[in-house]
C-alpha cells in the first residue's frame, strides 16, 4: 500500500506480462500506461493462492473481478483499457515518449496542489473501504497460503518433479475427467 499512500503522483509504464504481484503494483499507481503486447491478469489462484492486496474491485468493478480472479484469466492492454485498469494503449516503440509526456505535463502543477488532490482522492477510496478490504484480503491470503490441501500437496509435487506445465496439465485433467 505504500504505493497507494506516496505524496505523489505514480505512472506505471508497462510492457509485456503484468502479472500477480506486478499487477498489483501496477493497480497501486495513479495511472498507467501499457504498450500494445501488454497483458494484466492475476493467475495465483491457477496455482493455489490468490491476490495479495485486492485492488481490482475498487477499480473495475466487482464482476469482473470475479471473473478475472476465479479463473485466473489474463486480459490484454486493450481490454484492461476498455475495464478502466489502464489510462493508455501504445505501440511499444512509443512508451517511453508517452510516459515522459504524461509526467511533463502533471510536472508544473504545484506540488502542494497536486498533494492534497492525490490525498484526498485516495482518501475517497479509503472511505469506500479500500484499506479494510485489503486488511481483510491478507488476513484471508495467508489462509489460503497456509491451507495445504491434498491437492495443494500433489501440485506442488508435480511441480517441484516435472515443472508447472506437468503440474497445470495434472490439475486440469482432473475438472476435465469429471465434466
Amino acid at each position: 500500500m505504500r504505493i497507494w499512500t506516496l505524496p505523489k503522483p505514480t505512472i506505471a509504464v508497462v510492457q509485456g506480462h503484468c502479472l500477480a504481484g506486478g499487477c498489483e503494483i501496477a493497480m497501486a499507481c495513479d495511472m498507467i500506461i501499457a504498450a500494445e503486447d501488454a497483458t494484466f491478469g492475476e493467475p495465483e489462484i491457477q496455482y493455489g493462492s490468490g491476490p495479495v492486496t485486492l485492488l481490482l474491485p475498487f477499480i473495475i468493478g466487482q464482476k469482473k473481478t470475479n471473473e478475472l480472479l476465479f479463473t485466473g484469466d489474463k486480459i490484454d492492454a486493450t481490454e484492461a483499457h476498455r475495464l478502466g485498469m489502464i489510462n493508455k494503449v501504445v505501440p511499444l516503440e512509443e512508451l517511453a515518449a508517452e510516459s515522459k509526456t504524461l509526467a511533463l505535463r502533471i510536472a508544473p502543477t504545484p506540488l502542494t496542489i497536486l498533494r492534497l488532490t492525490k490525498q484526498t482522492l485516495t482518501r475517497a477510496q479509503e472511505a469506500q473501504g479500500l484499506r479494510e478490504a485489503v486488511a481483510t484480503n491478507l488476513d484471508i491470503s495467508c489462509l489460503i497460503n497456509g491451507a495445504n490441501t491434498p491437492e495443494q500437496q500433489e501440485f506442488d509435487k508435480i511441480a517441484a518433479t516435472k515443472g508447472l506445465k506437468a503440474a497445470l496439465a495434472w490439475r486440469d485433467s482432473r475438472y476435465n475427467e469429471s465434466a
